[in-house]
Formats: C-alpha cells, sequence, structure tokens
C-alpha cells in the first residue's frame, strides 16, 4: 500500500513538473500531453522507485521514520520495472523525427550514434531489470544490489547521450526549469551513490 502512494506521489510529482516546463513554458501544445509529457513524468517516477528500492537500506537508516523501505524495497523495484516497462513503450509509439528530430540526421532520416547509443543503454538497463526481477528474493543480496547498481549506470548513459548538449545551455531552458534528462541523471547518480554504500550484516 505504501508503495503505491508512494508511487501516485512521485508520478503527480513529475506530472505536474512536466506539465510546467513543457506545456507552460515550452510551448507544447495540450494536443501532446497524454503521451509526449505524461512519458516524461512515468520515466522519472519509474527511475525514483528504482532508485528508493536500490538505496533502501541506507535511506532506512538515515532518514527517521523510514524503517518501511527495507519492507517495501522489492515492491518499489517491480513498481519502477512497470512504469519503465510504460515508458519503453510509450517512447517506441512516439520515437520519429516529428518528436525526437535531434535524434535524425537530417539527409538520411537515420538515427545519430549518440541516439543509437542512449536507446541502446535503455534496452539493456530494462533487461536488466527484468533479470532482477526474475531472480527473486532466493538469490544473494550482493547480486541483486549490483544488477540494481547496473541498471542505474545503463540508465546514466542513457540519460547522457540523449540529453547532454542541453544541460549546459540554461538561458534554452523552458521557464527557467532544468531539462528532465538532467534531473533525472542526478536522481540515478544519487542512486548509484546509495548503492554503492558498504554493507554490513
Amino acid at each position: 500500500m505504501r508503495t503505491s502512494v508512494y508511487g501516485l506521489i512521485v508520478l503527480a510529482i513529475g506530472l505536474g513538473y512536466a506539465i510546467v516546463r513543457y506545456n507552460v513554458f515550452g510551448g507544447v501544445s495540450v494536443e501532446q500531453l497524454p503521451l509526449y509529457v505524461t512519458n516524461k513524468a512515468v520515466s522519472v517516477a519509474g527511475l525514483v522507485l528504482i532508485v528508493t528500492a536500490v538505496g533502501a537500506r541506507p535511506l532506512s537508516g538515515w532518514l527517521p521514520g523510514c524503517g518501511w523501505l527495507m519492507d517495501e524495497r522489492r515492491s518499489m523495484g517491480m513498481l519502477g520495472l512497470g512504469l519503465s516497462a510504460v515508458h519503453t513503450v510509450m517512447s517506441l509509439m512516439l520515437l520519429n523525427p516529428g518528436y525526437f528530430g535531434k535524434f535524425y540526421d537530417a539527409g538520411t532520416g537515420k538515427m545519430h550514434l549518440a541516439a543509437e547509443v542512449s536507446m541502446l543503454a535503455g534496452v539493456v538497463a530494462l533487461a536488466l531489470l527484468v533479470v532482477q526481477s526474475r531472480a527473486g528474493e532466493g538469490s544473494g543480496r550482493s547480486s541483486l544490489r549490483w544488477l540494481g547498481v547496473g541498471v542505474l549506470a545503463l540508465s546514466l548513459m542513457h540519460l547522457g547521450f540523449m540529453g547532454w548538449p542541453g544541460w549546459w545551455t540554461p538561458g534554452k531552458w523552458h521557464g527557467g526549469l532544468p531539462p528532465i534528462t538532467l534531473l533525472s541523471a542526478a536522481i540515478a547518480l544519487v542512486g548509484l551513490g546509495l548503492g554503492l554504500v558498504p554493507r554490513r550484516g
């Protein structure tokens, strides 16, 4: 129950941010809200849930009242996987030059190398999430944690190859708000740090 509430809150915050950045300040039509804008919120929510699952042990020890994270980490990981899968499907539906012109060469109509590397990293990250979910509680905690770290490292690569140029031009940020790829990369970095915290016991 807590995982569902947590997931809904994170998704609502992500959707609110995406609407303000893209629809209010970015000039994106409300016609693109159901899929294009919502997809951004879904991707962030999935990542936050995965980061929380990977970092459940240190977070539960550091933050007052967060002991429940340890009990809910598998549920959060599974919900994160589900949202990441939805993000993948939505992205495939949108993957064309009309939505993501910067991914494609204007002459050939094919993807640039950076875009292909980004997409590959995202697909492999999703595959690792599936492997992690199938491994279940019977697997060693260490191996599951390192799978989670691998997912976050690939997610960071996916985001970096996708949005890197736009991270360094704050004058072009819609409404002065950082790109969602940059915020997501920061979240993934936090998750990597949490995943690399030495475990005891």
